[in-house]
């Protein structure tokens, strides 16, 4: 997915380790997620007009030439599949926590169960309602059958119906498998109803679940005055009834709202996973089956749709510039930074003031990068998250490895 030949870092030869410390926390991704929340264009104006040095200069052409790489070789954001579980208060998980378990937690191991055993699983598993207890737990990567499901939990009457929102690659190793790929593994035929299930095994860390949409909070994001298709009041929809409402390949995509919208509920304007859900979206809208063309669905809308991601990305970005104003407010507000500069730090400029407006700078570039900066550090933190999966075997572990032994 990423070849780089190496990290996005920005070295300054006179910035401090408390800067550096900072550019770490803000800059790269980590358990909460990637940290660039912020851009603040305003808040240094005045350093660009009175400082200038050799680092400003490396720094905008390391910039530039990081941006031009990743808009030559650009991500495929599907690769990181999100899967998408919808909850009610029935649902088995920890009490206080987003992690999910199955409802049979913890199982006999794997390396205990054979074909037949596996089999029953699957046959209790696929029966109505999920009445007998199994070591799955059902998610799918369609997010339009995602919104059918909950909207049937929702005029079921039943209570606390809410979305997970789950990052594939933050799931136990080798604990997940498509649910026609382990009927096959077990001697069943395919099954056109499982197309789009992907079967975990036992439990779904909370590290894992990036976001969870609770109906209530769905009404209040607006996603539903953006794109009315995913539900009707109250009324049932199926998946095959939402996916017919919403081709409609002439009408104007709310681009601007929908970013807001995934805003408000928990996904970060500064992360590829909240892209994926918004080109989801876009690639139904236009027509294509999204879920059966994930290896090519990025490309496509990169050339049929480039203004429509584009005016994403640009959106995306405004809506981290306003929360950058408030963290990096709140950084001087609690003390965490001060303006307090010392010779050695800037030993090139001669005067405490122009120190204290080249340190705001260095600031402002680290915490508050530029778009083209900001959109570099977005497509570089999935690499980074890509080379560390990358490195770990999957086959060898969970039900991907139980699925191998099938074949000997």
């Amino acid at each position: 997915m990423c070849d780089h030949p190496g990290t996005f870092s920005v070295m300054f030869s006179d910035v401090t380790d408390e800067l550096g410390r900072l550019f770490e926390a803000f800059t790269l991704e980590s358990d909460e997620g990637f940290r660039t929340d912020a851009i603040v264009d305003d808040a240094c104006h005045e350093v660009k007009d009175e400082t200038s040095s050799e680092d400003s200069d490396g720094l905008e052409t390391f910039t530039e030439s990081n941006y031009k790489w990743h808009r030559e070789y650009p991500i495929n954001v599907f690769e990181r599949r999100m899967f998408f579980r919808v909850i009610d208060s029935q649902s088995p998980h920890p009490e206080g926590d987003r992690a999910s378990v199955a409802r049979i937690f913890p199982s006999t191991s794997l390396t205990n169960i054979g074909r037949q055993k596996m089999t029953v699983f699957l046959d209790d598993h696929s029966k109505l309602h999920n009445t007998v207890a199994t070591p799955f737990i059902s998610t799918t990567p369609d997010l339009l059958r995602a919104f059918a499901l909950a909207g049937r939990k929702v005029c079921a009457a039943n209570r606390g119906v809410s979305i997970l929102v789950i990052d594939s690659w933050r799931l136990i190793e080798g604990s997940f498998v498509k649910c026609n790929d382990l009927r096959e593994a077990c001697g069943l035929d395919y099954d056109p109803k499982y197309e789009t299930e992907v079967l975990i095994w036992e439990q779904i860390p909370s590290a894992a679940v990036i976001a969870e949409w609770t109906w209530p909070s769905l009404e209040r994001s607006g996603i539903f005055r953006c794109l009315p298709f995913l539900h009707k009041d109250g009324r049932y929809s199926s998946v095959d009834s939402i996916r017919g409402r919403c081709f409609s390949p002439f009408d104007d995509f709310p681009t601007q709202k929908l970013a807001t919208s995934l805003t408000k509920l928990g996904m970060s304007p500064s992360c590829l996973t909240t892209r994926q859900i918004y080109m989801f979206l876009l690639g139904s809208k236009i027509g294509y089956r999204v879920t059966r063309e994930f290896d090519s669905i990025d490309k496509l809308l990169s050339t049929r749709c480039a203004g429509s991601l584009e005016e994403f990305d640009r959106a995306a970005h405004e809506i981290a510039l306003r929360k950058g104003r408030r963290a990096f407010n709140q950084l001087y507000r609690d003390g965490t930074w001060s303006n307090r500069v010392y010779p050695w730090m800037y030993p090139h400029i001669k005067t405490d003031r122009l120190r204290r407006k080249a340190l705001a700078d260095s600031r402002c570039r680290l915490v508050c990068p530029n778009f083209k900066s900001w959109w570099s550090q977005r497509a570089e933190a999935d690499c980074q998250f890509w080379e560390a999966y990358a490195l770990i075997d999957h086959d060898q572990y969970g039900l991907k490895n139980w699925m191998l032994r099938q074949e000997t």
